[in-house]
């Protein structure tokens, strides 16, 4: 029994009797396959801290801002000493349709004010000369959009869902197509001196996308002779109402789909071990669901070339996932 306001152990130790009538103790690590969030506060399951009804919420101080007295309107004061400048030249703007404009430059003491009349209705053309860059401690808090796409897409706009590592020693990977849903390539491997294709799927979470995926999959399929072929990922979907367990939506076009998709590229379900759902939204109440979307697919030049491979489908740790991982005889 353990008591839920302690913390949970990671080990426990287990006396393993001995020969001579004694015990030795040993100890044995703990792994949770999940935890309810825990509340710190009411040291009670199921909801965080932010969430706890115990917790009083704390007044916001107040802020106290300083104002100068006798400041004209639209007035921008900046400390010269840590301003900077820069020719505008290549940044004029074209002129458009307001009744008046003007921009005064003033300098008083060691400020330096930029103001502009209250009857100004919009932007007005820069001259040529010097801007005043006001000093700011903060930095950049915000890029333009056209820059802020292109720092998270970066030069690749199709994403990277999909990462591959492997071990040259062990083996060698030639990509041979990317696609925002898969990767297929040939692999090498080296203890055998034998090629073989693999495509490592992550299918969307709509119909219509993955029916593109099963396109694809079909293209692919008619390319391969006699060489072994193995596909396997987060397809996303299942293929019978055996792989859902709990609520869950209409699958019956979405399992259709993927069932035809293995008729036509003669893909077979790998033989698995252990978990039997590969996936769970991790809700504690009726909602629950499970789901079996994690698989490896081959085709028949796989299990005539290794007919005892198998994969593990393991617990998930830091993902909702299950990981897979492949089995049987030499090389695997």
């Amino acid at each position: 029994m353990l008591d839920i306001s302690s913390k949970l152990p990671k080990h426990v130790i287990v006396k393993i009797p001995r020969d001579d009538g004694g015990e030795v103790p040993c100890p044995v690590d703990v792994e949770y396959e999940w935890l309810p969030p825990k509340c710190t506060i009411c040291q009670s399951l199921g909801h965080k801290n932010a969430e706890c009804p115990d917790m009083r919420r704390q007044p916001t101080p107040a802020v106290h801002v300083f104002v100068p007295k006798n400041l004209p309107p639209h007035q921008v004061i900046c400390d010269p000493d840590h301003s900077q400048t820069r020719d505008l030249a290549s940044r004029t703007r074209e002129p458009r349709d307001h009744p008046s404009s003007r921009q005064n430059e003033e300098s008083k003491g060691n400020e330096v004010v930029v103001s502009s009349t209250p009857d100004e209705a919009g932007p007005s053309r820069m001259a040529e000369g010097k801007e005043i860059v006001i000093y700011n401690a903060f930095d950049a808090l915000l890029l333009d959009d056209e820059n802020a796409e292109n720092s998270a897409r970066g030069p690749n706009r199709t994403g990277s869902r999909i990462w591959l590592a492997w071990d040259d020693d062990f083996v060698g990977i030639d990509v041979l197509d990317v696609d925002a849903q898969y990767v297929h390539c040939r692999v090498l491997i080296h203890c055998i001196h034998t090629h073989v294709l693999m495509t490592i799927v992550y299918g969307v979470n709509d119909l219509g996308g993955r029916r593109v995926l099963w396109q694809h999959l079909s293209n692919i399929s008619c390319l391969i002779d006699d060489i072994p072929w193995l596909v396997g990922g987060d397809f996303n979907t299942v293929l019978d109402s055996s792989e859902v367990c709990g609520q869950s939506g209409d699958i019956r076009s979405a399992a259709e789909d993927f069932q035809a998709c293995l008729h036509d590229t003669g893909l077979i379900n790998l033989p698995m071990q252990g978990e039997w759902f590969t996936w769970h939204n991790y809700s504690s109440d009726t909602r629950s669901l499970w789901k079996k979307l994690d698989r490896i697919l081959v085709n028949d030049s796989w299990l005539g070339t290794w007919p005892n491979s198998f994969y593990a489908s393991l617990n998930a740790r830091t993902s909702d996932h299950s990981p897979l991982v492949l089995g049987g005889n030499v090389p695997f």
